[in-house]
C-alpha cells in the first residue's frame, strides 16, 4: 500500500508540521534557530497531542507550553484518556478548562468517558 505524502499546505509554522509528523529532532532545530518560547509552541502542543504524539506532547510540557483549554477539549471529544492522563500529570484539574473562569461540565467526560459515545 503505498504510503500519501503530508499536504504541507495546511501548516502554518515549520512547528506545527514537525510536530505533526513526530519530528523532535526539527523541532529542536527550530526552537534553536527562532529562539522560541514556551508559549510560541502551543500550536505545536496541539498538533503533537491530535496525532497522538505522546512523547512529544511530555517534551512540549516539559519545556513549559502552557496547557489551554483547546487542548482539554480536543483530548475529551477524541475521549483520549492517555492525553488527558498526560494534561493531568502537567497540572491540568479535571474540574477546570484552562482558560475558562469556574468549573466546567466539559471535563465530566473524563471522569465518566461513556457520557461521550
Amino acid at each position: 500500500m503505498a504510503t500519501v505524502p503530508p499536504d504541507h499546505s495546511r501548516f502554518q509554522t515549520p512547528i506545527e508540521e514537525a510536530c505533526a509528523a513526530n519530528d523532535q529532532r526539527a523541532l529542536d532545530e527550530y526552537i534553536e534557530e527562532l529562539s522560541l518560547r514556551p508559549g510560541d509552541l502551543q500550536p505545536g502542543l496541539e498538533y503533537a497531542l491530535a496525532n497522538n504524539h505522546l512523547n512529544l506532547g511530555r517534551y512540549l510540557l516539559e519545556k513549559g507550553v502552557p496547557i489551554n483549554s483547546t487542548i482539554v477539549r480536543d483530548a475529551i471529544v477524541k475521549a483520549s484518556l492517555p492525553t488527558l492522563d498526560l494534561l493531568r500529570e502537567f497540572g491540568w484539574e479535571v474540574c477546570f478548562m484552562p482558560d475558562e473562569p469556574g468549573p466546567s461540565p466539559m471535563p465530566l467526560a473524563y471522569v465518566y468517558p461513556t457520557c461521550i459515545t
